[in-house]
């Protein structure tokens, strides 16, 4: 179990959109996920949605667990990637990257993981992270 194992079980508890949820440095090394067992990517895995998510210039889609999400929206450091009846949604500071699967049926809500997400970067954000 990470460190950070709480925080991202925390954040799948209080926004019921999120599937699973984790917090990785840009390097890809995972600080913690909400559940192991549904997400726990690679250290390549996370590098590469760090990438994507920190470089403006990245290929317009991520992909996740083999599976490719286009963006529906990209601004800054966040996205939106939508594959059918499934989203990712993603937001980096320089330093880590939060990342959240949202739960089928749920695409619709999106945006609301988005501002949980939010919340949670502006914190790590202002501790220094």
């Amino acid at each position: 179990m990470g460190s950070w194992d709480p925080t991202c079980q925390g954040i799948v508890q209080s926004n019921p959109t999120m599937e699973a949820v984790f917090i990785a440095d840009v390097e890809g090394n995972l600080y913690g996920t909400s559940d192991r067992a549904k997400w726990a990517p690679s250290q390549e895995e996370a590098k590469n949605i760090a990438t994507t998510l920190t470089n403006e210039r990245a290929d317009p889609a991520l992909v996740v667990q083999g599976e490719k999400f286009m963006f529906i929206r990209r601004n800054d450091n966040t996205i939106i990637g939508k594959k059918a009846d499934k989203a990712i949604v993603g937001i980096a500071t320089s330093k880590i990257v939060i990342v959240a699967r949202v739960d089928e049926g749920k695409v619709k809500n999106s945006g609301n993981a988005l501002v949980a997400l939010g919340t949670l970067h502006n914190h790590y954000e202002n501790s220094g992270y």
